[in-house]
């Protein structure tokens, strides 16, 4: 290329880029005075203006910002209708322009047109004869010397071979290479310039793929190898295991001859997918060959690895005969994605599907994508964007404006974006295989929207990324076998090698995911165990400090925070919450007492089931959901009707709490446990930021629900109390357990796992439902209560040490394990030494604690028990004949608790929907914590609890005995 071409290019991109922003700039500015009606008329001529600004610089600088082009007229979600028009011209064949072709000079005058006709044509004939080794005449006995299209890099004219074959002949245009080469040269320059005027707009890893990739679009032997792989991959069926992957049903051409700069292919009759009204005519269903398209995708990049990169309305096709398949057009730039990144890809859509934040940090990791460590949730409100449902153009803005009702964060980043404010960006280091792979899915989108598609890309994606990790994950977890990964920690006792061997069968038989398992006998650990993994698509394994969601175990949690406050004087349980909370007598509830929260009789077991059944996410709000409560109606009368309060339990005892002290719900339990007990950075009520990788994520098998036995339903009510199931009254909650458990609302259990794996709903304060514990920190707080207060003198042996991790870790660190500040001490005053006795017990060791110090004590009353459970002298504070529950947690029979049985205190705990479960025997001073992940209805709790009470020789609650088949 002659040295004025380049420059002359050179400045037509800076001049209208510049002109472009200073347009925006000024109009931005104007706009800020106008009435909303009239910034709109402001914007539409704007759009339109330097929308055909760019369009006449891209027609006449052809070479790759003809790809800019197409791909930002695939974009109808998310650019002006102006830009989409004008660039949509783009998609099929660019204006007439005899010389560009050739030179890449500016336009010639125009009565030399017909001329230059003749001499385009004959570069394209000695272009074919040269590549070939033929003239035209003896290659074909047809050929059309007007082209079919014009591209950005070559041409394409139909032909005739000499064997009757209807063929396209796709010729390179002269001179190309060095166009291309000096347009990315001067994108380059463009974005360092607007990556130093707005440096949270920095596209540079984008740009740096397209340098190494673009360039193989010029070498047409490489498009014919890469159109016969595509080909091939896609009639493959594959089979791994119980996943299998049929060929996707669309149409390539055969490739019949090529060279460097010349390819002749099969010809395919069909119509443009972007002709909306040749396919109408046709009778085209448009949302199945969209899904057709995205599958062939998904089976590219998830099954195949190797994927076309560039597919933008241009590039497909749908057959004029039925069925009318999607026909699949140039493969010139495609992309190699290797298994681990493959894996990570797929990892990141399912976490995406599972709203599994932590699986979805962890496949940020593998892949090389570097966070902002202060911006975790934009990163996964933009992995969502990504995958969301695609709607029409028409209907793309009223999307937007419900997923502004729906969290306030995204409203917050929504309004940002609305406003022409600079967002930043979520990401230090961006991997340049994603590059591609987020174009491929913003193409898809925007096809999606011209056509009037709604896809849901995750589901018709999910099966591809299911099949890539199904060894990796799913089945047999990399090449470690089926066996279940037990964390490497001390056995403290021949109880926990039983209970490793249980563990292992209930992996083989499928019944856990992940687990922890800690107890305590006598204020000595004897189980800490962390088996399994984090999640169904995360296969990091369990560790003790991991962080499982476990439900409604958190009720224990809050309930003893209230009877913390009465024993240090901060009110009473027989105090009228009035008294501490004016606004809670609106509706006539001025006679609930404190103690009548806590026994779940304030009749407000379904108070705001359905403002949360519209909107689940409500619940995030809690000083709304404290409003809300407050001027709720009972439908009994206070102290009549025992009915469980699902999630209002929390909301009540939350609001006592902090309307009590004047201090938030979170730092009164730090003050009233987390401290004392020493487990900082594992004992939360709501996470904070930087806890994210130690997060177990929530998953269950839909079909358990389906094939629960009608017998086993009125056994499972009875041994599973604390199921969060409100009670119907006005046609208000669920109408049954069976409803509750598989009628696919909001709140069904079957919605949960989607539901609580959501970052939102993790770090959000809700006292009923959201705690995220280690076993071995809240094992430690039931052995706490079972001694009626007296913090255990030891702690697990199993690392890092309990109490290691800083409790809201530094947001300027790794978000990772936060390490203490050296110096500080990291087990406590109560931590105690560890002696190591030899034992052959599957080749480990059995460890014991040592007594140090005196243990301090976080409850004053001699009685403390009794007001657990509503006994003694508490008994007038519970319903009469109140079995289940006490004064907020379940009451455990565990055997005969007649007098003459020489029982004194009765167990005492909290189960959570899903298998997780807390308690502690005072009388054996005894406590237990089971965590799980994948959720059950409560079997292997009860498997545990069983086995790990057996051996030690103390009686198992009641409730934990299998429910009859």
């Amino acid at each position: 290329m002659a040295w004025g071409s380049a420059l002359w290019r050179r400045v037509k991109v800076f001049r209208v880029a510049l002109q472009v922003f200073l347009d925006y700039r000024a109009a931005r500015k104007k706009a800020a005075g106008l009435p909303k009606e009239d910034q709109n008329l402001l914007w539409d001529r704007i759009h339109h203006r330097n929308a055909e600004r760019i369009l006449a610089a891209i027609t006449e600088l052809e070479g790759l910002w003809v790809k800019f082009g197409q791909y930002l007229s695939t974009r109808a979600d998310v650019l002006p209708e102006a830009y989409i028009s004008m660039f949509r011209q783009l998609q099929d064949s660019l204006p007439p322009r005899p010389i560009a072709e050739a030179t890449c000079f500016p336009h010639f005058l125009f009565f030399f047109v017909l001329s230059l006709l003749i001499l385009l044509f004959r570069q394209v004939s000695a272009t074919i004869e040269k590549q070939l080794g033929k003239p035209l005449d003896e290659l074909f006995s047809e050929f059309d010397r007007k082209p079919l299209a014009t591209a950005s890099i070559a041409q394409v004219h139909r032909a005739r071979m000499k064997d009757g074959r209807d063929v396209v002949v796709k010729v390179q245009h002269q001179g190309i290479k060095e166009c291309v080469l000096q347009d990315l040269y001067n994108a380059r320059v463009i974005v360092e310039w607007v990556a130093w005027a707005e440096p949270d707009y920095d596209f540079g890893p984008v740009l740096d793929e397209w340098c190494r990739e673009v360039p193989q679009e010029l070498n047409f032997n490489q498009e014919a190898e890469n159109t016969k792989k595509v080909a091939h991959n896609l009639k493959s069926w594959t089979k791994d295991g119980t996943i299998s992957i049929d060929p996707v049903d669309v149409l390539l051409p055969e490739v019949v001859q090529s060279a460097e700069k010349v390819l002749i292919l099969t010809y395919m009759d069909g119509v443009r997918i972007n002709d909306v009204a040749g396919l109408d005519r046709l009778g085209v269903d448009k949302q199945a060959a969209v899904e057709t398209i995205t599958r062939a995708y998904a089976h590219q990049i998830y099954i195949d690895g190797f994927f076309n990169a560039d597919p933008h309305p241009g590039n497909f096709l749908i057959s004029t005969q039925p069925p009318f398949r999607p026909i699949l057009l140039d493969f010139g730039l495609t992309k190699s994605i290797s298994m681990p990144f493959r894996q990570s890809l797929a990892k990141m859509l399912l976490a995406a599907a599972e709203g599994d934040y932590s699986a979805l940090l962890s496949a940020f990791s593998e892949m090389g994508l570097v966070l902002k460590l202060d911006m975790p949730e934009e990163a996964m409100e933009i992995t969502n964007f990504f995958f969301r449902r695609s709607l029409p153009a028409e209907e793309s803005a009223e999307m937007k404006e419900l997923v502004k009702d729906n969290d306030k964060r995204i409203q917050r980043l929504k309004s940002r974006l609305d406003s022409k404010e600079t967002l930043r960006t979520p990401v230090s280091a961006f991997p340049t295989d994603a590059v591609f792979f987020m174009r491929v899915l913003g193409l898809l989108r925007g096809l999606s929207s011209v056509l009037g598609a709604r896809v849901v890309y995750l589901e018709i994606m999910k099966p591809y990324a299911e099949a890539v990790l199904y060894r990796f994950v799913l089945g047999g977890r990399s090449n470690s076998g089926n066996e279940l990964p037990i964390f490497d920690s001390p056995l403290h006792s021949q109880a926990e090698v039983k209970l490793h061997q249980l563990l292992r069968e209930m992996h083989k038989q499928q019944r856990i995911l992940g687990v922890q398992v800690c107890a305590y006998k006598d204020g000595k650990v004897i189980v800490d165990t962390a088996a399994g993994y984090l999640g169904k698509y995360d296969p990091r394994p369990v560790r003790c400090d991991s962080l499982f969601p476990v439900f409604s175990a958190t009720k224990g949690v809050t309930a003893a925070l209230l009877h913390w406050l009465a024993d240090h004087g901060k009110l009473s349980l027989a105090e009228k919450i009035s008294s501490i909370w004016p606004e809670f007598a609106e509706n006539h509830k001025d006679a609930c007492t404190v103690a009548h929260a806590l026994n779940h009789t304030c009749g407000l077991q379904n108070a705001l089931y359905d403002v949360l059944r519209k909107n689940p996410l409500a619940m995030c709000d809690w000083s709304e959901m404290l409003k809300l409560i407050a001027a709720a109606k009972p439908e009994s009368p206070p102290g009549q009707d025992q009915k469980y309060h699902a999630l209002s339990f929390g909301w009540i005892c939350g609001g006592i709490a902090e309307k009590a002290t004047g201090k938030t719900f979170q730092q009164l339990i730090e003050e009233a446990f987390v401290t004392p007990l020493n487990v900082t950075g594992e004992f939360y009520v709501g996470i904070p930021p930087g806890v994210e990788e130690r997060l177990a994520s929530l998953t269950m098998d839909p079909e358990e629900l389906k094939n629960i036995p009608a017998a086993s339903a009125a056994a499972l009510r009875t041994h599973l109390s604390t199921l969060e199931v409100g009670t119907t009254s006005d046609g208000v909650g669920p109408a049954s357990l069976e409803d509750f458990l598989t009628n696919g609302s909001p709140l069904s259990v079957s919605s949960l796992p989607s539901l609580f794996n959501m970052l939102f709903i993790r770090r959000a304060t809700i006292p009923a439902a959201n705690g995220h514990f280690s076993a071995r920190a809240l094992a430690r707080f039931y052995a706490t209560l079972a001694s009626g207060g007296r913090v255990p003198p030891g702690t697990s042996s199993s690392k890092p040490p309990l109490g290691s991790h800083a409790h809201r870790p530094p947001l300027g660190g790794s978000s990772s394990t936060a390490k203490r500040k050296k110096g500080s001490r990291i087990t406590g005053k109560n931590c105690c030494k560890t002696r190591s006795l030899s034992s052959d017990l599957s080749g480990g060791q059995i460890h014991f604690q040592e007594e140090q110090d005196a243990p301090a004590k976080i409850f004053t009353s001699g009685d403390i028990h009794d007001a657990f459970v509503g006994g003694g002298k508490y008994s007038g504070l519970v319903t009469r004949d109140s079995e289940k529950f006490g004064l907020g947690f379940w009451k455990l029979k565990t055997g005969d608790t007649s007098a003459g049985a020489g029982k004194k205190k009765m167990a005492f705990g909290h189960s959570g929907i899903g298998g997780s479960f807390g308690y502690c025997d005072p009388d054996n001073d005894f406590a237990m914590v089971i965590t799980v992940n994948k959720m059950t209805l409560g079997q292997v709790s009860g498997d545990i609890v069983r086995l790990v009470c057996s051996e030690i020789g103390i009686p198992c609650p009641l409730a934990m005995e299998r429910p009859s088949q």
